[in-house]
């Protein structure tokens, strides 16, 4: 087997676990709202930002 194949074979099992997924599903829960909140501007907000930049 050569090395990027094992390399593959070992992310694709880890990354196949029920505890990364879990884990990967709790940031994911965390994430959004904070994704959301930085993205999401105001009419004023931008209106400012456009006017500063």
């Amino acid at each position: 087997m050569s090395p990027s194949t094992l390399t593959q074979t070992l992310l694709g099992t880890l990354l196949d676990s029920p505890v990364v997924v879990e884990v990967a599903s709790e940031a994911l829960k965390k994430a959004i709202p904070i994704i959301k909140d930085h993205f999401t501007l105001t009419p004023n907000e931008i209106t400012k930002a456009y006017q500063n930049g």
